[in-house]
């Protein structure tokens, strides 16, 4: 008899609905760094403390203008967002709260050559 449980995926409500798991990260600043997530999120926070903070979801995002910005010393706000990864632009430092799931990052599809992404 096989026990072929379903594993957890993008498509699970239950995985966005319940608790996260915490995730931080703090960068002293940089041109389009990458934040790769080991886990899809359920929320992400970005605090942009001196300078401005670009913010895309591929990385060509920032150079086709699929970014928005967070000026420099403001929050994000909690952003309601399920993704494996960002990108940021700042020249200096940017803190990152994330609320992670349990549907691992490869098991999320792949949408940066979504309109609006990353695709020009």
């Amino acid at each position: 008899m096989s026990l072929d449980n379903p594993r957890a995926h993008h498509g699970h409500a239950a995985e966005y609905q319940q608790s996260s798991i915490p995730w931080h990260i703090r960068y002293a600043s940089g041109a389009n760094t990458s934040v790769t997530f080991p886990y899809s999120t359920r929320f992400v926070f970005i605090s942009a403390t001196t300078h401005d903070v670009h913010v895309a979801f591929a990385s060509n995002g920032i150079g086709n203008n699929r970014y928005f910005i967070i000026p420099a010393g403001t929050t994000s706000g909690r952003l309601e967002i399920k993704c494996k990864g960002l990108w940021l632009t700042s020249t200096g430092p940017v803190t990152v709260l994330a609320g992670l799931t349990n549907v691992i990052a490869s098991d999320f599809p792949d949408i940066t050559g979504l309109p609006g992404i990353g695709a020009a």
